[in-house]
């Protein structure tokens, strides 16, 4: 499910903070699944974010690169 939230309203700012807890907490997961040190953090952010980009949605039909 896709929700999108308009820019610089509180009462929607909850999507955009679950959003970058979700990010944050995985990118750590990775470091330290990994036994990296925190400069690799960027990276593991990108991974993930990258990662999550290429995953399919929509039931399984289509990913949002398509």
């Amino acid at each position: 499910m896709v929700r999108i939230s308009c820019r610089y309203t509180s009462e929607q700012n909850d999507i955009a903070e679950r959003i970058n807890r979700t990010i944050k907490g995985l990118a750590r997961t990775i470091l330290k699944e990994k036994r990296m040190p925190k400069f690799y953090w960027a990276k593991a952010v990108r991974i993930f974010v990258y990662l999550q980009n290429k995953t399919f949605s929509a039931g399984g039909k289509v990913s949002p690169h398509e």
